[in-house]
């Protein structure tokens, strides 16, 4: 039986062009990726604490993530998975997470749920090699981390619920503070409208809430600081401040004006100019947080964990801030700042009270997201084409050697003449 010149290069162009859609294939498929991340949503864990891990998926192209199917693992021996959800199934020590894709998105998140059993630095990771598809029903070659979480001793709360320190900035106490002192007076001049409170709680985990500071009556105002403990319990510090002459600001109103009085009664004579209202706005906060220094946090090596960048504007500047995901109070924002000559430091911002603390930040690694934790997307994009070019070129060598293989075969069948 003889084989047609013809019938051959056809066979020999099919390998080709076979060879050549598997490494371009391979190139294209692998060339989309995505990333799988694991981080915890708590500061601090102690035993017997629930807390949570958020598992986010994100495409680093334009492709959306559709199906999911992915298997993570823990430390049993300090923590158990309490989730009940049933896109997860648990055994063993692993979990199976299974998303059928029926709404696809350029990100997707689940939430995990855990119980801190043990005193240790336990550890969360994806087992093995995700099976994370597009919308097209391609595979997404998928970068991941390990989560490390610092589990402590369990400790008592405190009940402490004094300041340390009170200072407003616009004026001077009538007396010095004490923490078992919670009354006090002071007097500002009318042009203050509002104040800024500094207040210092001994237990830095207790909470400090103040109001009535933001906006001045003319006359008497209360202002109120509470301090809450650890234990829920709380303690309320009072200042009455007064703005301006709160004699000429309360006198009764008179019919007709006399001479050297407005309406209102109050003395317009020389050593008393009238003076127009000032206009709301700027003023309202013109010295609010003048020492303080607002920088960015965009180029630091770590950053708390669970934090996204949020727009906030204080004194009509465009500041640097950032919230929880899962954030309820959301007039609080974490900001970056610089206290006069100090080093900075982030700081709470209590945009409804007006007040600025400093930030209180866990000593536990597992409490920051370092950029040795983060995999560059780049580099591992150009580390998967440079592999898809190597494969491709392997696939046109051996397709070469395949047709040297069937020409050497041919001829010492005697088939040389179809070839010449």
């Amino acid at each position: 039986m003889k084989i047609q010149v013809r019938d051959l290069k056809v066979m020999m162009l099919a390998i080709v062009l076979l060879g050549s859609i598997i490494g371009n294939k391979q190139q294209i498929v692998m060339a989309s990726s995505a990333s799988i991340t694991l981080a915890s949503l708590s500061d601090t864990i102690q035993i017997g604490d629930t807390f949570s891990v958020s598992v986010t998926l994100k495409s680093s192209s334009t492709n959306k993530i559709g199906e999911v199917s992915t298997k993570i693992k823990y430390d049993t021996d300090c923590m158990e998975f309490s989730s009940e959800n049933g896109m997860f199934e648990e055994a063993d020590g692993e979990i199976t997470i299974s998303d059928a894709g029926t709404e696809s998105n350029a990100t997707k998140k689940y939430i995990l749920q855990f119980k801190a059993m043990d005193t240790k630095v336990g550890r969360i990771w994806i087992e093995g090699t995700p099976l994370v598809y597009n919308s097209n029903g391609n595979v997404l070659s998928v970068s991941k981390n390990v989560l490390q979480v610092s589990i402590g001793e369990r400790t008592e709360k405190s009940g402490n619920k004094n300041l340390s320190s009170l200072v407003i900035k616009e004026g001077t106490l009538d007396k010095k503070f004490s923490k078992s002192e919670t009354s006090y007076t002071m007097t500002v001049p009318q042009e203050v409208k509002s104040l800024t409170v500094l207040a210092t709680p001994e237990n830095a985990n207790s909470k400090v809430t103040i109001k009535g500071a933001d906006k001045l009556l003319v006359g008497e105002n209360n202002i109120v600081i509470t301090v809450t403990s650890e234990t829920k319990r709380t303690k309320d510090y009072n200042i009455v401040v007064t703005r301006g002459d709160i004699q000429s600001s309360a006198a009764t109103p008179k019919a007709s004006a006399a001479p050297g009085e407005n309406k209102e009664g109050q003395d317009i004579s020389e050593n008393q100019p009238s003076k127009s209202p000032e206009p709301e706005g700027d003023k309202e906060q013109g010295n609010r947080f003048s020492d303080y220094e607002f920088v960015s946090a965009t180029n630091l090596r770590s950053m708390p964990k669970g934090y996204l960048s949020v727009a906030l504007t204080i004194n009509q500047k465009n500041v640097d801030a950032y919230q929880l995901e899962d954030q309820e109070d959301k007039d609080m924002y974490l900001v970056y700042a610089k206290y006069q000559s100090s080093e900075p430091g982030f700081y709470m911002y209590d945009q409804k009270e007006g007040t600025l603390q400093r930030f209180v930040q866990g000593k536990e690694e597992s409490n920051l997201i370092t950029e040795e934790d983060m995999v560059s997307v780049k580099e591992y994009n150009d580390e998967v084409q440079k592999l898809g070019l190597i494969i491709g070129v392997c696939a046109g060598v051996i397709t070469m050697l395949l047709i040297c293989v069937i020409r050497l075969y041919m001829k010492s069948k005697g088939y040389t003449k179809e070839f010449e």
